[in-house]
């Protein structure tokens, strides 16, 4: 099995501006959103609600699959409100 490097992925996460009100000054990296750039938290943000959520900090990856259409951003505060906090409260036990 082969990984991938780590110059790719500094590569795909390495921001570029989007320029839309839209998007909350997010920034865009090779079909990667970076989310939090001082703490390289980035995702794969797909069509309905299809997410990979990567925090290499923690060592944490959420991968979301369902129907969830409001907005990119409902989505990643949905990871970060509900799910985090419960993969937190299940690491420290």
């Amino acid at each position: 099995m082969s990984s991938i490097s780590e110059g790719w992925i500094d590569e795909m996460t390495n921001p570029r501006e989007v320029e839309s009100k839209y998007f909350r000054g997010m920034q865009y990296g090779y079909l990667w959103w970076v989310i939090h750039p001082e703490k390289r938290i980035y995702a794969a943000i797909g069509n309905s609600g299809n997410v990979i959520y990567v925090n290499p900090e923690k060592d944490i990856v959420v991968a979301v699959s369902s129907f969830f259409k409001p907005t990119v951003f409902d989505r990643v505060d949905f990871i970060e409100d509900t799910i985090l906090p419960c993969v937190v409260l299940m690491t420290n036990r």
